[in-house]
C-alpha cells in the first residue's frame, strides 16, 4: 500500500504552504500572468490548463469559470519532442531566446505547407524554421498563433534540432538530356532527404520522379537561361541553378530569384546534414555508423513494415535520413576505410544479432540517451534496430589551418560563410565533396522519372 502523509496531528490540521504564498517571480511567464489575474486559482490547475491551451484561451476559460481548480499537470519533461498539445509541459520562453537557435531565414510563404504559410503571413519577421518547430510541438495552428502573439514559444522548441523547411512549389526542370524543360511541382521530403516532383500538386500521390539528395551538390546554372525564358516568360533569368547527383544533373529555374535562393538555401542545409559530425572533430580515426530498422508485422513478421512517414530500413542515428537499401557511405577526402561493415553488439545491451527492441523507434532512442536498452523481444515490442559500424582513418596528418568537413553556422554571421553570390556562381561545389569524395546514401531508384 502506498503511504500517504497526513496533515492532521493531535486533531488539528497542519497546513502546508498556501498557494497564495507562491513566489510569482519564480513561475514561468505564462503561469505568472494567469496567476496574477486569478490569484485564487491554484498553480497546478493553471499549469494543467496551459498544457492544453494558450494563455489567451486559459484566461478566457478562467473568466468563464471553466478551469478545473483540482486539475494537476501531466508529468512531461520540457525536452519532449512528441508533437501535439498533450505532450507539452505548459512552459514558454521568450521568442528572442529561441531565435538564436534557429536559422534566420524567412522564406516566401507561398512555398510553405498550409499551416506554416499562415503562420509566416501572420509573423513575417520570425524565421520560418522557428515557426515550423513551434507548429510541430503544438500540433495546432491556433495554439501556435495564440502563443506567438505573446512573444513566446513553447519550451519544447528549445530542445529541438533545426530541420530544413519543407519547401514546395513549381520549378522549371531539365530533361535527362538537358535540352528540353518542363514545369513541375516539387516538394522537399525532410525525412528521406529527397525532392519529389509531379505535374501538379494533386498528382503528388503518384509522383513522376524522386531526386535523392544523398551525395548531391549545388552548382551554378548552365547557359540555358535564354531558352528557358523564351519558353516560360514568367521565369526570372537569374533564378537558375543546378542540382548535381551521381547519376544526373538537374537544371532548375524558379519563378523569381527570391524563390531560387530559398530552394538553394534549404538544399544546402540538407547537404550539410549529410556530412557526419565525426569528420568535423579533427580526429584521425573515425567510426561510421548506420542503423538498421525493422517493424513487426502480424503477417510478415520483422521487416520493412513501416508506418507512413516513418524512417526506412537504413538510417542515421536519429532517423532523419533513411533509405530502403544499405547506404553507400563515401568518405571525405583524406580518409580511407580500415575494415568492412560489421554489426556492433557492444554499444548497448543487445541480443546476439545486435538488435535492441522497443514499442517505437522513439522509445529505443530515448532508452539509449539514458544509457539503457532492451535486448529482449517483449510482447508489445513492435520495433527494433541494430547498429552497423565501420572504421575509417585519415591518410595524413591534418595541415594547420585547414579544415576537413563542414561547419554549420545558423547565425549567418560567421566569417567565410557561403554567400548567395558564391552559391549561384558554383563556388560551393566542394561543399559535400566531389562525387568520389562525398557522403551519401545509394538507392536503386535514385533520380527515377523524367
Amino acid at each position: 500500500m502506498v503511504s500517504q502523509t497526513s496533515f492532521y496531528e493531535g486533531g488539528e490540521e497542519n497546513e502546508g504552504p498556501s498557494d497564495l504564498e507562491v513566489d510569482l517571480d519564480a513561475l514561468p511567464p505564462n503561469v505568472k500572468q494567469v496567476k496574477e489575474m486569478f490569484p485564487d486559482l491554484p498553480v497546478p490547475a493553471i499549469q494543467a490548463a496551459l498544457q492544453q491551451s494558450s494563455v489567451q484561451r486559459v484566461i478566457e476559460a478562467a473568466l468563464a469559470g471553466q478551469v478545473d481548480p483540482d486539475a494537476v499537470p501531466k508529468d512531461v519533461s520540457a525536452g519532449s519532442k512528441n508533437p501535439g498539445s498533450s505532450g507539452l509541459s505548459g512552459s514558454t520562453v521568450p521568442l528572442s531566446d529561441a531565435k538564436n537557435l534557429f536559422p534566420p531565414y524567412v522564406y516566401p510563404s507561398r512555398m510553405l505547407p498550409r499551416d506554416l504559410m499562415r503562420l509566416q503571413d501572420l509573423f513575417p519577421d520570425i524565421p520560418t524554421s522557428l515557426l515550423q518547430a513551434e507548429l510541430h510541438v503544438t500540433g495546432s495552428l491556433d495554439f501556435s498563433t495564440d502563443t506567438l502573439v505573446t512573444g513566446q514559444v513553447h519550451a519544447e522548441v528549445m530542445a529541438m534540432d533545426p530541420v530544413p523547411v519543407a519547401l514546395r512549389g513549381f520549378l522549371i526542370k531539365s530533361d535527362p538530356g538537358g535540352k528540353n524543360f518542363q514545369r513541375r511541382f516539387f516538394i522537399l521530403r525532410q525525412l528521406t532527404g529527397s525532392l519529389c516532383y509531379a505535374r501538379l500538386p494533386e498528382d503528388m500521390s503518384n509522383p513522376l520522379g524522386v531526386v535523392y539528395l544523398f551525395n548531391s551538390r549545388l552548382s551554378g546554372a548552365k547557359d540555358s537561361a535564354a531558352g528557358v525564358v523564351a519558353k516560360f516568360p514568367s521565369v526570372d533569368a537569374n533564378s537558375g541553378f543546378s542540382l548535381v547527383t551521381p547519376h544526373r544533373t538537374y537544371q532548375l529555374f524558379a519563378e523569381s530569384e527570391s524563390e531560387a535562393n530559398a530552394w538553394k538555401n534549404v538544399l544546402q542545409q540538407m547537404q550539410m546534414m549529410m556530412v557526419p559530425d565525426e569528420f568535423q572533430t579533427g580526429d584521425d580515426t573515425v567510426e561510421c555508423e548506420v542503423f538498421e530498422n525493422q517493424r513487426y508485422g502480424m503477417i510478415k513478421g520483422w521487416g520493412p513494415n513501416f508506418l507512413p512517414g516513418e524512417r526506412l530500413t537504413y538510417s542515421n542515428r536519429k532517423g532523419e535520413l533513411s533509405s530502403l537499401e544499405f547506404p553507400d557511405v563515401r568518405l571525405p577526402g583524406g580518409f580511407m576505410w580500415e575494415d568492412e561493415w560489421r554489426i556492433d553488439t557492444t554499444y548497448a545491451h543487445t541480443d546476439p544479432d545486435g538488435w535492441c527492441y522497443g514499442g517505437s523507434f522513439a522509445t529505443i532512442e530515448a532508452d539509449l540517451e539514458h544509457g539503457t536498452s532492451n535486448p529482449t523481444n517483449r510482447t508489445f515490442d513492435v520495433t527494433r534496430r541494430r547498429r552497423w559500424l565501420r572504421t575509417s582513418k585519415r591518410l595524413a596528418a591534418k595541415v594547420a589551418g585547414q579544415e576537413n568537413g563542414v561547419h554549420i553556422d545558423y547565425t549567418g554571421k560567421a566569417a567565410g560563410a557561403i554567400t548567395e553570390t558564391e552559391l549561384s556562381s558554383g563556388a560551393n561545389q566542394g561543399l559535400a565533396g566531389k562525387d568520389e569524395d562525398a557522403f551519401g546514401f545509394k538507392d536503386s531508384i535514385t533520380d527515377a522519372g523524367l
